[in-house]
């Protein structure tokens, strides 16, 4: 499960906001004895989330891809 983080600072002055960092953090579902387990598949149902769930499945890709281990000459 990946859950995405906005932080955002706010000017007590002129309560302008301003973003300062993102994050995604990915956690993973254990059962009682601490091994992997599968959890629901979310179904995203609006426009955003879609587009959300679309760029996570991107990111999971891209984050398997540099877990390969590499082969060295």
């Amino acid at each position: 499960m990946e859950i995405g983080f906005r932080v955002e600072a706010e000017c007590f002055r002129t309560g302008v906001h301003t973003h300062i960092g993102s994050a995604y953090l990915t956690f993973i579902a254990i059962d009682k004895d601490y091994n992997p387990t599968e959890v629901l598949e979310l179904i995203p149902e609006t426009e955003e989330e879609k587009w959300c769930y679309e760029e996570a499945k991107k990111r999971r890709e891209l984050r398997l891809q540099r877990a390969k281990p590499h082969r060295h000459r």
